[in-house]
């Protein structure tokens, strides 16, 4: 039987470096996963820094097995989004986890994060704001990521589907070849012919009771998802 996983908050310097930290030692494996710099990650994530945490609150958790770090996730509340949006919604972020355990149990600490603050719905990955890095490759592993498109694990969306989550929307970046005359927008509305990277962003919502997954099914209509208990 393994270990059982520990999810704490971030506190202190040692151990908002070690959030940092594992993304690198997470994804170190991947030729194809491009390492951002170090010190442009420390500054997104620094309220003195980044104009974000104005409108923002943002809880950085770490995920233990025993003595090893095994996973680390963003709880997001973005005030700005719910009074632009009204949806009710907290987000999660800076998703990296070592297997389905640590990301199920990194999940359901932002779900209870969210209902403490009278959330309805969690979103993610949105890291930290649509503005910015978005949703999980779900297509295109074996190309290198296009700018602010992720690039993560394949696992990482069932880990995430198998703790409650399903797809809000499919988010696409495409490659076109220069040599070639660009067509109006109209036409190309409908066409498949360019090479593309999939994302996609995953939602759990609900009512403040069902947000933890108690008797309650997930159902995909019409490219949303609702939540009935």
């Amino acid at each position: 039987m393994s270990e059982p996983i520990d999810v704490r908050a971030v506190a202190g310097r040692r151990e908002f470096r070690r959030f940092i930290d594992y993304m690198y030692e997470r994804n170190a494996g991947d030729p194809h996963w491009v390492a951002p710099l170090r010190l442009s990650e420390h500054e997104r994530l620094n309220p003195k820094k980044n104009p974000f945490f104005e409108h923002a609150e943002v809880e950085l958790l770490l995920a233990r097995r025993g003595d090893r770090i095994v996973g680390r996730i963003a709880a997001i509340d973005d005030r700005l989004h719910g009074k632009t949006h009204h949806d009710n919604a907290a987000m999660f972020g800076f998703f990296e986890a070592a297997d389905g355990d640590a990301a199920a149990a990194l999940l359901a600490a932002v779900e209870r994060w969210a209902q403490k603050r009278g959330r309805l719905r969690v979103r993610g990955p949105i890291s930290p704001s649509l503005n910015e890095t978005c949703g999980l490759l779900v297509d295109g592993f074996d190309t290198d990521p296009m700018l602010l498109m992720p690039h993560n694990p394949p696992e990482y969306g069932a880990h995430i589907e198998s703790a409650g989550y399903t797809k809000v929307k499919d988010l696409y970046a495409w490659l076109h070849d220069l040599r070639r005359r660009l067509r109006r927008c109209g036409r190309l509305r409908g066409a498949r012919s360019a090479e593309r990277e999939k994302t996609q962003s995953r939602e759990r919502r609900g009512s403040a009771t069902d947000l933890d997954g108690q008797n309650a099914t997930i159902i995909h209509t019409s490219g949303a998802i609702r939540r009935t208990a």
